[in-house]
């Protein structure tokens, strides 16, 4: 039995595990994340203060939740 796997499914799951991957790094690395944003824009690094590390918490979680959706899709499209 051959597995034949298209472009489109390929690509859906690169991109789900690279929206997993990025969520994966605001989740667990906020402070660090937030510094090199600052460091990169201003040129200056501060530290976080608390709200902004729950934002970052909370907007890598669902970008976690996201790429787990698209990559399980994908998994499915290309069993199917």
């Amino acid at each position: 039995m051959f597995l034949k796997v298209e472009f489109l499914e390929v690509i859906g799951l690169i991109i789900g595990l690279a929206f997993f991957l990025i969520g994966v790094r605001f989740t667990f690395f906020p402070r660090a994340f937030i510094k090199n944003l600052q460091n990169y824009k201003y040129k200056t690094t501060s530290t976080p203060d608390k709200r902004t590390v729950i934002v970052t918490i909370i907007i890598g979680s669902l970008l976690m939740l996201m790429g787990a959706y698209y990559t399980f899709i994908a998994i499915l499209a290309m069993i199917d």
